[in-house]
């Protein structure tokens, strides 16, 4: 797929670097008091459950001897991720594999999906792919046109890739698929904290789970 996305003029790319400096500046402090909080709590947490009583329950045994393909976020690598995926689902049978992901991972998740719908052929798996990046370049020029302009936008081009890519048969998103993310708890003390969603999904939790993981 050859890209239709322009390069940025020099006066464009200082215009971006600037206002970057500025968006630093401004919010910085909050982020790093944001990032600091959450880190606290997450370590009060931790020192939490080490000071509880252990409970005597054994903890259950595994029983799903499926094997399992990890995706990490992988943040702007998410481009390179989804080629590997396509790489996959081309080349092997992932329908018994366990598929677990997070952040870009859950991107990873979306496109498996939709790829292997009704256990296509190779090449079809390929004219797929080749019909996603097309989309995905076309709906980028919006968030590209200069340095910042990602900003806000990014969650309306995921959400429409998903609308219009993901199949409609509930029964695509089973079991195997589980999702990363952060999900705001009470209770040893308040905070985000890690969490998982697990199949089997209807479509539109499973958009919810991707987008939520998306924009952690």
């Amino acid at each position: 797929v050859e890209s239709g996305l322009a390069l940025w003029s020099w006066p464009r790319r200082a215009q971006g670097a600037l206002a970057f400096v500025a968006y630093v500046a401004v919010l910085g402090p909050f982020l790093v008091a944001y990032a600091l909080l959450h880190t606290t709590l997450d370590a009060v947490a931790a020192v939490a459950r080490l000071l509880k009583k252990p409970s005597s329950k054994p903890l259950p045994a595994e029983t799903d001897q499926r094997p399992a393909l990890v995706f990490p976020g992988t943040c702007t690598y998410v481009f390179w991720q989804m080629g590997m995926t396509q790489y996959l689902v081309e080349r092997y049978d992932l329908r018994n594999v366990r598929c677990i992901g997070i952040s870009s991972g859950g991107v990873a998740m979306a496109m498996i999906a939709g790829l292997e719908e009704g256990d296509p052929p190779r090449e079809e798996v390929r004219r797929r792919a080749l019909a996603l990046y097309r989309r995905l370049d076309a709906l980028a020029a919006e968030i590209t046109a200069h340095p910042m302009a990602f900003l806000g936008r990014l969650e309306f081009l995921i959400t429409t890739l998903l609308e219009e890519w993901l199949p409609q048969d509930d029964a695509a998103f089973s079991e195997r698929f589980v999702i990363g993310m952060r999900r705001f708890q009470t209770a040893p003390v308040p905070r985000l904290a890690p969490a998982r969603a697990a199949g089997p999904f209807k479509r539109a939790d499973f958009v919810e789970a991707v987008l939520a993981t998306a924009n952690a």
